[in-house]
């Protein structure tokens, strides 16, 4: 039997990270995505500010709670206190809805890890999730108003859909498809959930679309859904209705109007450009 290369396994795995690993700016902040993926099926991605001439800032821009808060999953105080043990286990700490640490120069590496590490196993909860009506998750109740709003001209609507920007992978929630003939557009749906600051979600969701533009999905209808919006900026609302094609703001407690303008919209938006 041939031995082992483990140097050549090594190089390898070097090379993978080098090649998948992207790294960009965002509001003076470096957003780096690494090629690992949640249960909820996201590349975990990790932001790293710079406080000082030698102190940094290191968390998960609140998008881990965000994607629970959008699956039905909501930040009870136990929860919390769950996440804290966690993170604090690890050497970092939760709070201010964020996985973060502070770190100089020379532990920027293991605090990235360790921020993506907290992430990947926050998002547990998504294998014992089972929503009921009552608690039904954004998600859910978009899949079901879709599925029943689906006229004959749309050949499927899939969920879940990475697209290739220039500099990184995203995820659509929903993308409409239709039938070659008569020519409608395609529908893309992007959940927006609360973060830790409005602004900062407004200047993700921005980096994704300016990112996929001269793509062919650039040519996509997009639809943003920005839920509990009462906890939005004015500047963050405007920003990302900018960037869209068409917008719809839904305040807590008021979820089940998804039913109500879903279907108007997506058909207005899937006529022919």
């Amino acid at each position: 039997m041939a031995a082992l290369d483990c140097g050549t396994i090594k190089q390898g795995l070097l090379s993978y990270f080098q090649q998948e690993i992207s790294i960009d700016t965002i509001r003076d902040q470096c957003a780096i995505t690494l090629p690992i993926t949640t249960l909820d099926q996201r590349l975990v991605t990790i932001y790293v500010e710079k406080r000082t001439d030698d102190f940094y800032l290191v968390h998960d821009g609140g998008k881990t709670v965000s994607e629970l808060f959008s699956l039905g999953i909501h930040l009870t105080d136990n929860k919390a206190e769950l996440f804290s043990r966690m993170a604090k286990s690890l050497g970092i700490g939760f709070g201010d809805r964020l996985f973060q640490t502070g770190c100089k120069v020379g532990g920027l590496q293991q605090a990235i890890i360790t921020v993506a590490q907290c992430q990947v196993l926050a998002m547990t909860d998504v294998l014992q999730q089972k929503p009921t009506l009552e608690d039904e998750s954004m998600t859910s109740r978009v899949r079901r108003t879709l599925d029943e709003w689906k006229p004959k001209y749309i050949n499927k609507i899939e969920p879940n859909i990475t697209v290739k920007g220039k500099h990184d992978k995203h995820r659509f929630d929903f993308v409409s498809y239709p039938k070659p003939k008569p020519p409608h557009s395609t529908v893309a749906i992007k959940i927006l959930a609360p973060s830790h600051s409005s602004i900062w979600q407004a200047d993700r969701y921005g980096f994704f679309v300016l990112d996929i533009e001269k793509t062919l999905y650039a040519k996509w209808k997009k639809l943003a859904l920005v839920t509990k919006s009462e906890s939005w900026s004015e500047s963050a609302l405007k920003l990302v209705s900018q960037l869209s094609d068409e917008t719809i703001s839904v305040e807590s407690g008021e979820e089940e109007q998804i039913e109500r303008i879903l279907p108007k919209t997506m058909t207005q938006l899937s006529k022919a450009s």
